[in-house]
């Protein structure tokens, strides 16, 4: 008898091990890149952990609607799913919506669409 539970006992670990490592991969695959932080810096990779935006960001945000917030050398920008910075530097940037940012410094911001443009500038936020 002793047997079978020792038996039963591995079969449900090796079972419940199976689910759990399924389950975080599901997890993992709801998104197409995942920021990963390496040796202090982050970076991006797919859901089978290649590398595919080098570890070079101090922050790294994640993905929504193929653009990501990141910070570099103490300043703020928006990257696509390339890497490639579709916006200049900011002190501040933040996600309003998921097709808007603001960005800017000094409480002057700029409201800046999905592709990088700036669609209304010198907002105030000191009122």
């Amino acid at each position: 008898m002793k047997t079978y539970t020792r038996f039963f006992l591995l079969l449900l670990s090796f079972i419940l091990a199976i689910f759990f490592s399924c389950t975080q991969k599901e997890e993992r695959e709801k998104g197409k890149l995942y920021a990963v932080l390496k040796k202090n810096y982050w970076g991006y990779e797919d859901h089978n952990g290649n590398v595919v935006i080098d570890y070079k960001f101090d922050l790294a945000r994640p993905f929504v609607n193929n653009r990501a917030i990141v910070l570099l050398n103490d300043k703020y920008q928006i990257i696509d799913e390339t890497g490639r910075s579709i916006t200049k530097q900011y002190k501040d940037l933040d996600r309003v919506n998921d097709k808007y940012f603001l960005g800017g410094e000094y409480g002057e911001r700029e409201l800046i669409d999905l592709q990088g443009k700036v669609i209304a500038d010198s907002l105030n936020s000191a009122h």
